[in-house]
């Protein structure tokens, strides 16, 4: 005796929880990430101080000492 409001097997597949797209996901979020530190990156080597301590850097390790 089968009744007519039964559902299908597979009823609920579209409702359980596939890791599609995670990795793509994960990939994103690393990238965005990886952006903004580089723009910090940027902005902190840019600045006055830096950029001069630097050069002052390169300057006294190029410089011949006797």
């Amino acid at each position: 005796m089968r009744s007519e409001f039964l559902l299908p097997p597979n009823a609920f597949a579209r409702f359980r929880h596939s890791d599609d797209g995670t990795i793509t996901v994960e990939y994103a979020i690393a990238i965005t990430i990886g952006a903004a530190l580089a723009g910090i990156l940027l902005t902190v080597v840019t600045a006055g101080w830096v950029s001069e301590l630097i050069s002052e850097m390169f300057r006294d390790s190029l410089e011949v000492k006797r």
